[in-house]
């Protein structure tokens, strides 16, 4: 191909280029005149729970400091930014102006909280995560537990229709993370009324998938039938009838978590305390 057929192409391929971006720069032009459309800039408590969970998942497999960090840093944001001691938690949090919402929390943005509270216990061993899970789950008691039928319901007293979240469905049934929830922090807290609760919970979900005859529908709740409880060293830890504790002797938490974390497989569920 000769000079002049190269600078020829070349030219309208420039010519070309000039043409399609004078095209966008008028659509542009005329966009900005059109109402802009609404921003959803909402940030969802139980959203950012689960999002906290995922991460510390990550980094209890992988070891990437990078995500202990956002795990921390986002556990950090929901204490501060949703919770409130005296009115719980709230259900969003406005980007814009960087305050909460009125609207108030549901279940499941307890439940999800307090179980991203207690999985950034196990990879960090700070046991303010464990007392911040205590407090969201003594505020469902007090406003959203169901004396008559032991379940908690989504919404808490303050609203007049209430209802209760048995299946899975999007997520999985906030009563069963709650469930979990309650196991988790009885065990560590050897606190009997609250592992009592959580099987009771599940005995009454197991009665209803009968029931229904749908078993997708109760897929979390059959996770909580079996766990294995590894804790370093000599424990008082309370050991509740669903779990085996295997104890074994390491001077380093932090260590044996790691090597736990990578090394072991085991077909139960399984979590760490340093208690």
């Amino acid at each position: 191909m000769c000079l002049q057929s190269i600078n020829f192409l070349s030219f309208l391929n420039n010519a070309i280029w000039l043409s399609e971006n004078d095209g966008k720069i008028q659509k542009l032009a005329a966009r900005a005149l059109r109402p802009r459309p609404a921003l959803d800039d909402k940030i969802i408590c139980s959203w950012n729970a689960l999002t906290t969970t995922a991460l510390a998942d990550a980094y209890l497999a992988f070891g990437d400091k990078e995500y202990q960090q956002q795990a921390l840093s986002t556990g950090e944001f929901i204490w501060k930014s949703f919770y409130d001691p005296k009115e719980g938690l709230s259900r969003l949090f406005n980007a814009k102006v960087k305050s909460p919402n009125s609207v108030q929390a549901f279940l499941d943005d307890y439940a999800y909280s307090g179980l991203a509270f207690i999985k950034l216990y196990q990879l960090s061993f700070d046991e303010k995560w464990l007392y911040r899970a205590k407090s969201l789950v003594d505020f469902t008691q007090r406003h959203f537990y169901d004396t008559t039928q032991q379940m908690i319901y989504y919404n808490r007293d303050t609203l007049i229709g209430r209802q209760l979240d048995f299946v899975y469905q999007v997520m999985p049934s906030s009563n069963s993370a709650m469930a979990f929830l309650l196991f988790h922090l009885g065990s560590y807290f050897s606190i009997q009324a609250y592992i009592d609760q959580a099987g009771n919970m599940r005995s009454r979900a197991f009665n209803q998938m009968q029931n229904d005859g749908v078993l997708t529908n109760y897929v979390n709740w059959s996770r909580l039938c079996n766990f294995e409880i590894i804790i370093p060293g000599k424990s008082t830890f309370h050991e509740p009838n669903l779990t085996r504790k295997i104890i074994l002797k390491q001077k380093s938490n932090e260590k044996f978590r790691k090597q736990s974390c990578r090394h072991y497989r085991s077909s139960h569920g399984t979590w760490f305390s340093s208690r």
